[in-house]
């Protein structure tokens, strides 16, 4: 298998330019036709809610959020004191670096911001999709590049192993994942980008498994991370 891994975000530099893109579009655009959104400077981006008394045929009816729960105001809360107090003063060192501080993901990992989403019955917090948004969100105001690795982190392979994996692998990864383990998701290649229809990596059975043929670069996390998801 020949695996090129090269880490996109603070390994290669691109802090800056994602910070600035970030900036440029801090404003959430809402509402009016293509081309004509109108900016609402103090409208926080969220996700709409299910309405569990209101279902039709198996599917949940899906309300805008027009309010946080309490616990999603204090993870909300904690992440932006944590980002002010222990991410802002390193944010300089390490886009000067090009590094991620370690004590950043042991911090994140202790104050409970990698496993949002994660049932409490394998060590997460069994929070919302919107409270995990919150953090990234917080995160976000003060260092981006901090905020897309706890992004890609809960939203995709958390996500990814608590609606498909096995209930074997739940019970292996889950609670490493919401304690120390850092998730990287494998999908850039050089010559399709992040196309997944245009992907060359195959995965091809074999009596005892699998075996992966393929390449893959601009990996998020993939300096720190301890579980691939190819």
């Amino acid at each position: 298998m020949a695996v090129n891994w090269r880490q996109m975000g603070r390994s290669n530099g691109i802090g800056l330019t994602l910070r600035r893109f970030v900036a440029s579009t801090h404003n959430v655009q809402c509402g009016g036709a293509m081309g004509a959104a109108v900016p609402i400077p103090n409208c926080r981006f969220s996700t709409a809610r299910e309405h569990p008394s209101d279902a039709v045929q198996g599917v949940q009816s899906m309300l805008p959020v027009t309010a946080l729960r309490e616990e999603e105001a204090m993870m909300r809360d904690a992440a932006a004191r944590f980002a002010a107090e222990q991410v802002a003063p390193h944010v300089r060192r390490m886009d000067d670096e090009c590094v991620m501080d370690p004590s950043i993901i042991s911090g994140l990992f202790e104050n409970g911001f990698m496993g949002v989403e994660i049932g409490e019955q394998y060590g997460g917090c069994g929070g919302s999709f919107t409270s995990a948004l919150l953090v990234v969100e917080e995160l976000a105001r003060v260092d981006p590049a901090v905020s897309v690795m706890v992004d890609i982190h809960n939203t995709i392979v958390n996500n990814c192993f608590s609606a498909w994996a096995s209930e074997p692998l739940k019970s292996t990864w889950l609670p490493r994942l919401a304690s120390d383990c850092l998730g990287s998701f494998c999908l850039s290649e050089a010559g399709s980008g992040s196309d997944a229809f245009a992907l060359r990596t195959r995965a091809e059975r074999r009596q005892d498994g699998y075996v992966l043929n393929g390449e893959k670069m601009w990996i998020s996390n993939s300096a720190e991370a301890g579980v691939f998801l190819v």
